[in-house]
């Protein structure tokens, strides 16, 4: 069989393969040069991504690094070059930073303008000796840019229910939580957390140590318990600083001079202040008789004692305002009202609530965060407005008594019924207590006048005779005490032990045992004692150097002497009945987000700054480079 070639047909398909080929060499090129422009753009959209980070970081450290900018809509860090070779090319990054104060989110309710770093990165396929972010150089630059922002806030003591340095008392012995603990909010202390044994607490969220978590009986406590730990518990942490200097407040706030007392009354914005100086009166001698009024009449002399009294002069009445800003008072604050916006008073000496603390635009007895406890979520009405910091470089008590120099009206604000759960006295504030000293010296949130006793009234117009009889005890007994074996009173008649005058005996007065001790009671002298005086309704939360106490349960105590040095058993005499209040603790839910101007921050011994910060979100290049 012969087979005979068609060299025609050959030929075209010859041409047909050749053209094959060539179109697919051309089209394996264009892949080849698609692939490698794609690895380009990938590439420098990679390194963009890495220069984006590095622009925020750069923000952020220079926002950690002391420098003030909490009062600057911006500020420019400038733009920062980098240049990268691969092979015969080369690519410049132009990163440009700015730190701002306004990036508006929405969060729990609340619109909060946080701080924030904000970056645009542009690359250039060339080398570039400059770069300009601004419209006139948009047309020069290239296609490829990235631009990022990241919100920045402070992460403040306002942010923890509960906070201590130190969980050992002031009376030097470990604290523990119990069953009747139940808490809502963040609780950190930097030594060891002790939880009873025979009754657990209940935390709501998370709680961590700078220590351990142990039982009482020292054995570890169950981290993973959340009949205990409902948000989890952490130990070891990193150890939090507790600076006794209310820095921020001291820089940024309006700085007030008091004399030895600042009173302040606020309502609203606005408040109005009286200062009061302590006088030390001349010295008086006043005769020690066995009978006096209210007793008896005045009996026969039997020695003198010599007493300095003190007298408080108020100034008269001045007002002024505070709004979104601090102030600082250099003396002791005593302090109450119904503020309106954001404020924090700060105090380089004790502070004292003698009322109330609430806010304008929240009902009291409401949460000011919107939680609503049938539901137990966040669906109630929020306080967007106002904000409270009380913060004392010593302590925060909440005062028992004192005549109000507005009016020079006797004034029991805060001592309430025991059995009314609605008496005491409400807090809508962050309160932090910052003192470093020594036990009792150092920062704690206590209650003032631990151990009453009742002590004798002035006889005034006694038995209609027009004659005014003043400081009846000190008529009747040995005051100061020769030596510490001498007790108060030490009886003018009687000499050594509790033996009173004849006259006293039977009287109702003195059934509770010796009298007050000058001058112990605030407000010296009075018959009218408070023991249990309500609930401490907070809605805020409590930092502070040591725990303080908010209740004491009674004493048996008889050292033999008054020692008003140590406020842990200052007293003599029989059992003492349980003072002080119940706690009806919130925690401010607000404060996490937005804090009181200028309330101490958080800073770690590892390095750890204050900033909480959030992710980086990318977000499409803003027009003509300017942002």
């Amino acid at each position: 069989m012969k087979i005979k070639l068609n060299e025609n047909g050959n030929l075209a398909s010859a041409i047909v393969l050749s053209i094959i080929a060539v179109l697919s060499g051309l089209v394996l090129t264009v892949l080849v040069m698609g692939d490698a422009t794609h690895a380009e753009a990938s590439f420098i959209k990679m390194q963009e991504t890495h220069f984006l980070r590095t622009g925020i970081d750069r923000g952020q450290n220079f926002m950690a690094n002391g420098d003030n900018v909490m009062d600057l809509s911006t500020a420019d860090l400038g733009v920062r070059l980098y240049e990268i070779e691969s092979g015969n090319s080369v690519i410049t990054y132009g990163a440009r930073t700015k730190i701002s104060t306004g990036l508006p989110e929405q969060e729990n309710q609340l619109i909060i303008a946080k701080r924030g770093v904000k970056a645009l990165v542009k690359a250039f396929k060339r080398r570039k000796r400059y770069v300009v972010f601004s419209s006139q150089d948009y047309n020069y630059t290239s296609r490829f840019k990235k631009y990022g922002e990241r919100n920045i806030r402070k992460q403040t003591f306002a942010g923890f229910m509960y906070f201590t340095d130190t969980d050992i008392s002031v009376n030097d012995d470990q604290v523990r939580f119990w069953g009747r603990d139940e808490i809502w909010g963040r609780v950190h202390s930097n030594t060891d957390i002790i939880l009873s044994t025979i009754s657990q607490p209940l935390f709501h969220d998370f709680v961590s140590s700078s220590g351990e978590i142990v039982m009482q009986n020292g054995q570890p406590a169950n981290l993973e318990d959340t009949s205990i730990f409902e948000d989890g518990a952490e130990e070891h942490v990193p150890y939090i600083e507790y600076n006794p200097v209310a820095i921020s407040i001291r820089e940024n706030g309006r700085h007030i001079e008091g004399q030895d007392i600042l009173y302040v009354r606020v309502d609203g914005p606005n408040h109005v202040m009286c200062r009061g100086l302590i006088n030390d009166l001349p010295a008086e001698t006043l005769d020690v008789y066995n009978s006096y009024p209210p007793y008896g009449p005045v009996g026969d002399s039997l020695m003198s004692n010599v007493v300095v009294l003190q007298d408080t002069i108020w100034n008269a009445p001045t007002t002024n305002s505070l709004s979104d800003g601090a102030a600082f008072v250099h003396s002791e604050l005593w302090i109450k009202g119904s503020f309106g916006g954001k404020q924090t008073w700060g105090s380089e000496d004790d502070l004292f609530l003698v009322g109330d603390v609430t806010l304008a635009n929240t009902p009291v007895g409401d949460p000011p965060d919107g939680y609503n406890e049938d539901q137990d979520d966040y669906t109630g009405q929020v306080n967007r407005t106002d904000f409270v910091g009380l913060v004392s470089e010593k302590r925060i008590f909440i005062k028992y008594a004192y005549f109000n120099p507005e009016d020079e009206t006797l004034s029991w604000e805060n001592c309430g019924d025991e059995t009314d759960m609605d008496s005491g006295i409400y807090i809508y504030a962050a309160l932090a207590a910052l003192g470093h000293g020594d036990g009792w010296e150092d920062g704690y949130f206590s209650y003032e006048y631990h151990y009453p006793h009742p002590s004798t009234p002035h006889a005034e117009d006694w038995q209609n005779t027009d004659e005014d009889f003043m400081y009846p005890d000190l008529h009747l007994c040995k005051y100061p005490p020769d030596n510490n074996s001498n007790r108060w009173p030490w009886p003018a008649n009687g000499g050594g032990g509790y033996v009173y005058p004849a006259t006293w005996q039977g009287m109702a007065l003195r059934s509770a045992g010796a009298p007050d001790y000058p001058w112990y009671n605030p407000v010296f002298p009075s018959d009218v004692m408070f023991y249990e005086r309500g609930q401490i309704h907070l809605f805020g939360s409590v930092s502070q150097t040591r725990r303080g106490f908010v209740h004491r349960s009674g004493d048996d105590v008889d050292n033999g002497f008054w020692n008003l040095d140590d406020p842990a058993h200052p007293m003599l005499g029989p059992t003492t009945e349980s003072t002080g209040y119940g706690k009806q603790y919130h925690f401010d839910n607000r404060f996490n987000s937005i804090p009181p101007p200028y309330y101490p921050e958080v800073n770690l011994t590892s390095g750890g700054g204050s900033n909480l910060n959030g992710v980086i979100i990318f977000k499409k290049p803003p027009a003509n480079d300017v942002f």
